[in-house]
């Protein structure tokens, strides 16, 4: 497959950018499927994790999860989205402004003073795949006149509202709702041992 997709910027211009600013001989690139082993060896070199979205982009990060795993703060930028807001309510790093490269290099200076006390638990219990099909089968059971349930505001922000709930998908929900609370029940003792 490509190593970018549409938009995206190629290893090659990155490449050329390095060796304008004379830094080439200090990056080094990987430009390859990477192993499980390989990747936990990165994130276990690296100090810190950063992670620059352009303003557009208004989704989550996979990486944000290997950040956490292997307890490494981060130094995240995109638009209004679960990744900067992930970063702010469990204190994984500092959010940035988007597209900044000032706001970038201040806040490298700054991700270790002092350091952060990240809330690595708290994410993971609310980023579990328990908690993921709790999430889902509450949209799916939302009532579609209820426009104060959280889970129908999502669908609705990217567009899937209405399509969702005149799907009916009244088979799915009878099968997931008994995942979704025996999950929920899990998250909810694993938690509440956490946090006693």
């Amino acid at each position: 497959g490509s190593e970018a997709t549409a938009g995206q910027t190629t290893s090659d211009r990155y490449r050329a950018l390095a060796q304008e600013l004379g830094v080439a001989d200090r990056c080094r690139w990987l430009v390859d499927y990477l192993s499980d082993e390989l990747v936990s060896d990165l994130f276990q070199a690296a100090d810190a994790v950063l992670l620059t979205y352009s303003a557009r982009f208004r989704s989550a990060s996979g990486v944000l999860n290997l950040a956490v795993h292997h307890r490494r703060p981060v130094l995240a930028s995109a638009g209004a989205s679960a990744l900067g807001s992930s970063v702010e309510r469990f204190r994984l790093g500092l959010r940035l402004p988007p597209d900044d490269a000032g706001a970038i290099r201040e806040g490298m200076m700054r991700l270790f003073s002092p350091r952060p006390a990240p809330l690595w638990k708290r994410y993971e219990l609310s980023n579990s795949w328990a908690a993921n099909a709790a999430v889902v089968a509450r949209t799916l059971l939302a009532d579609p006149d209820d426009r104060d349930a959280e889970p129908r505001e999502f669908l609705d922000a990217v567009g899937l509202g209405d399509e969702c709930h005149r799907a009916r998908l009244d088979g799915l929900c009878r099968k997931l709702v008994p995942v979704a609370a025996l999950a929920a029940r899990a998250d909810e003792e694993v938690t509440r041992s956490y946090l006693a």
